[in-house]
């Protein structure tokens, strides 16, 4: 994570981040840092860098996410960037761990 705005940013973004990597490896970060940089760099007042990067980091999860399992029509992703307040669910729960995505994922295998 860039060091601008740790502090204001998601408790679960690492854990976010781990999710990511076990999804896609290492590439699901590759030139995150220059991504977030283009965003800031294009804005007219000074952004929240944090927020760019949860907003980065969450779009390619999310996609992540849609490629990996073949459910993409029943999963409804919702992402919301605010800061410390930013969270990620899947069909209205909360993904904060990988266990919680697998959890999703296996509860709706089983009802299909």
């Amino acid at each position: 994570m860039l060091m601008f705005y740790q502090n204001s940013v998601s408790s679960n973004l690492s854990n976010w981040e781990s999710i990511l990597i076990s999804l896609k490896g290492f590439e699901g970060l590759a030139n995150i840092e220059q991504a977030v940089w283009e965003i800031a760099r294009c804005s007219k007042e000074i952004p929240h860098i944090g927020n760019i990067y949860q907003r980065e980091l969450l779009n390619r999860l999310k996609v992540a996410i849609e490629k990996k399992y073949s459910l993409c029509d029943e999963l409804n992703i919702d992402i919301y960037i605010n800061g410390t307040d930013t969270h990620l669910t899947i069909n209205d729960n909360a993904i904060h761990h990988l266990n919680d995505l697998k959890e999703v994922i296996e509860s709706m295998e089983i009802v299909s």
